[in-house]
């Protein structure tokens, strides 16, 4: 066998472990190995041809190579990695066990997973979104629930709720789906896709952004779930209404434009909306609410949450106000305060069935402490109304 072979460029082991190994690209296909075929591979850990590594290799041997080769472990010098790849948490949010390590439960668990993205952002804004997994978790660190997690008479108490959250919950996290830098959108969308859509047929997502673009994966992956139609619930300064100069561009100005495209997305309802902006007008399939209204008219935004449908919940950080998480791209003044927002939220959702949920647009600020703190307590908020909504 004369040909060049290399590693593949996105192989790792799983810690702790002598013998299992998986692809970064597809990290939820663990693979067994023996220790001669660690040993090979790592042989060809830079390119090489297989008659200099193995002199002399028995029809055997080269018979393993070919299984390591349809196995994708082993692949032609010239093949590139994607742009994009998974990594495991190095800070898991809240201390969680990392995914798919978690207590058994009587309902789907609920996965926390990152999208460190933020090339959709526009030109006009500032880029730093990619880095918001990173400081929610670090800020997520300040509320652990690893040894409470599963455990029924446990919870996190909450001082002013009076109660305590995530009751008998069984969280995880999964990690970051990474991209390189210049990433297209397209490729970026379809890793996440596909990755919620593979979560999904055993958890239930709460997705860590990234620039709000990363939502419509999520949506177009929930679709498929739940092809009888579901409505998002949007908290956000912005309308993310943008103009779509054409069909395939997504940006985070324009993804609630996408989401609406969706058949399956059968209301969209935004909370918080402010400051100078077009948009269009509402209709049966789209509701608006100010931040004022927040304050002045909470019954007609309940209302509006029908609770015949199940849910998605989608919550821009700028729909707080600066002072409160001045940590992002668009912020905006005259936002919520996060008493405001967390009672809005339970107020729409408690007795609703939420199926899905992400915090977008925190960015990682030097200095700035506030806006992933901020955030961590939105992520448990969601994952208790989740988790309450359990089906």
């Amino acid at each position: 066998m004369g040909r060049s072979l290399k590693l593949h460029p996105h192989f790792e082991r799983v810690p702790g472990s002598p013998r299992h190994a998986f692809l970064r690209s597809e990290p939820d296909q663990i693979l067994e190995l023996t220790p001669d075929a660690l040993v090979v591979l790592e042989r060809f850990a830079t390119p090489a041809r297989v008659d200099e590594v193995l002199p002399g290799a028995s029809a055997e041997m080269l018979a393993f190579i070919e299984t390591l080769v349809e196995l994708e472990l082993l692949v032609g010098p010239e093949l590139q990695p994607p742009p994009y790849g998974w990594e495991a948490p190095l800070q898991p949010m809240f201390r969680l066990p990392v995914w798919p390590n978690v207590l058994p439960g009587s309902s789907p668990p609920i996965v926390v997973l990152g999208a460190r993205f933020d090339d959709a952002t526009s030109s006009a804004y500032p880029r730093g979104a990619r880095d918001g997994p990173t400081a929610l978790r670090r800020a997520g660190s300040s509320f652990p629930l690893r040894v409470r997690v599963g455990v029924e008479a446990a919870g996190l108490p909450h001082v002013e709720l009076g109660e305590r959250m995530l009751v008998g919950a069984v969280m995880a996290d999964a990690g970051d789906l990474v991209t390189d830098p210049g990433c297209a959108w397209p490729v970026f969308a379809a890793a996440l896709e596909a990755r919620m859509r593979l979560l999904g047929e055993r958890a239930r997502c709460l997705l860590l952004g990234g620039d709000h673009s990363v939502t419509l994966p999520a949506l177009r992956a929930l679709a498929e779930v739940h092809p009888g139609g579901f409505g998002v619930l949007h908290f956000d300064a912005h309308g993310d209404l943008g103009p779509v100069d054409e069909p395939a561009t997504v940006t985070h100005a324009n993804v609630m434009r996408h989401a609406l495209a969706l058949p399956q997305v059968a209301k969209l309802v935004q909370v918080g909306v402010r400051g100078f902006q077009a948009l269009p007008p509402e209709r049966d399939a789209y509701r608006r609410f100010t931040a004022a209204d927040v304050e002045r008219d909470p019954e007609s935004i309940v209302a509006a949450v029908d609770p015949q449908l199940p849910w998605y919940v989608s919550v821009d950080v700028d729909v707080l106000d600066p002072s409160v998480a001045p940590g992002t791209g668009a912020p905006e003044p005259d936002g919520l305060r996060l008493r405001q927002l967390r009672e809005a939220l339970r107020a729409c959702l408690l007795g609703r069935r939420v199926v899905g949920a992400d915090l977008v647009e925190c960015h990682d600020q030097p200095g700035d402490r506030l806006t992933g703190r901020v955030g961590a307590q939105i992520v448990l908020e969601l994952a208790d109304l989740m988790d309450r909504g359990r089906p």
